[in-house]
């Protein structure tokens, strides 16, 4: 395999997956895709007429970036768009339509590069057909709807505890807890040591200079000599001289 080619799969397609819904006729189908021994694989079902299957390895995304015009794009730029197709996002879009008598899985995608649309196909054949049973077919609708409901709830819950995760992950390196870290009224009301420098109560700041007591006035002597009231002080008052 080429490198730039494993590069952008590591890029655009992870190892764990992900899920995408499928616009499809008479419903949706739900797909899983995931980079296995440097190849895509792509299953899809939507949990009444079968699972169907695709395995893209390098030859077979050659095939498909040749069939939508796009061969003389770097691997990177043709698989984000790819998954840009399968995902439904940026103006690019997937629709399933299932062959007559279950045999594959037809995808019609379509790339648009701004003014631009190009198309493609991709065929995923059956690995697993439900016979014609119509006694079946309400547990497999319940079972699709619990389907598409979990996916819902985990795709609402990501971003809750994505949320919460970072909220938690912040408290901890700051090593304040989250319900004081709210009010910084309760934290000083708390800890003397977060006031701020000059409050009452706050601690002194090591290195700072101490400030020094005023110093007392002096009381008020002699303009010509200062030192003449202290000298009249401790000499005798009436000395005679001789």
């Amino acid at each position: 395999m080429e490198p730039e080619l494993a590069a952008a799969l590591a890029q655009h397609f992870p190892e764990a997956g992900f899920v995408a819904t499928l616009p499809g006729r008479p419903k949706e189908f739900l797909a899983l895709l995931q980079r296995k021994d440097g190849e895509v694989s792509l299953l899809a079902t939507d949990c009444l007429q079968g699972v169907f299957r695709a395995r893209l390895d390098s030859e077979a995304l050659q095939e498909l970036r040749r069939g939508a015009g796009m061969a003389e794009f770097e691997w990177t730029t043709f698989l984000g768009l790819l998954r840009a197709a399968l995902k439904g996002e940026e103006g690019c879009t997937t629709t399933a339509h299932p062959e007559p008598g279950g045999a594959a899985l037809r995808l019609e995608l379509r790339f648009r590069l701004q003014s631009a649309v190009l198309l493609s196909s991709l065929r995923l054949p059956a690995v697993a057909s439900l016979p014609p049973t119509p006694s079946a077919e309400p547990f497999l609708q319940e079972l699709r709807g619990f389907f598409l409901g979990a996916l819902a709830a985990e795709r609402a819950e990501r971003p809750a505890v994505a949320f919460a995760s970072g909220i938690s992950a912040t408290s901890a390196s700051s090593g304040v807890s989250p319900s004081l870290g709210r009010s910084p009224l309760a934290s000083q009301a708390h800890f003397p040591d977060t006031l701020p420098p000059g409050a009452p109560g706050a601690p002194g700041v090591p290195g700072a200079p101490v400030p020094r007591p005023a110093a007392k006035k002096r009381a008020p002597g002699s303009l010509v000599d200062p030192h003449a009231r202290k000298a009249r002080r401790s000499g005798k008052p009436f000395q005679l001289c001789g």
